[in-house]
């Protein structure tokens, strides 16, 4: 025999590790796309659905449909057009003070600024009427330069 003639006498165990970790990676990739391609599908029909809840005028089921939907399409938008349907909703109502919170959560959303002093005017005005000088003069106050704020948050200060 050669000094340096090596010749193995068994044979070395298969790589069971490495095949088992391939295994797992493809099943893994198989598991990301697949998980992909369901949130791709599930981002539209969650959104035309809200859309179809704000459609029918059901304004709170919408806003929360869309705020799940946050940065998809023009989501925030509507989630907020809702909010400013249920402020609307509370005005035409009578109900100013839920009215006021709603149009106040909105801040510069649309018309919600002019729409928040017109409550205040008619919360002042009921106050008024109901001999109420201090918290009428402060919900006309309230309401700015509305119509004729001014002539009423006068009155009630001499009465």
């Amino acid at each position: 025999m050669a000094p340096y003639d090596y010749t193995p006498t068994e044979q070395p165990a298969p790589k069971k590790r490495r095949v088992g970790l391939r295994v797992f990676l493809i099943v893994l990739a198989v598991i990301v796309v697949f998980g992909a391609a369901v949130a791709l599908l599930y981002m539209p029909v969650k959104y035309y659905s809200a859309i179809a809840l704000y459609e029918g005028q059901l304004y709170e089921l919408a806003e929360v449909q869309f705020d799940a939907l946050s940065g998809y399409k023009d989501a925030e938008f509507f989630a907020n057009r809702s909010r400013y349907e249920q402020a609307e909703q509370a005005y035409w109502a009578g109900d100013y003070q839920a009215a006021i919170e709603g149009f106040t959560a909105l801040g510069d959303f649309e018309n919600s600024p002019h729409r928040l002093k017109t409550c205040y005017y008619y919360l002042g005005m009921k106050a008024l009427s109901d001999c109420e000088y201090e918290t009428a003069l402060a919900h006309l106050e309230s309401a700015g330069d509305y119509e004729d704020a001014a002539d009423y948050r006068q009155m009630a200060v001499y009465e």
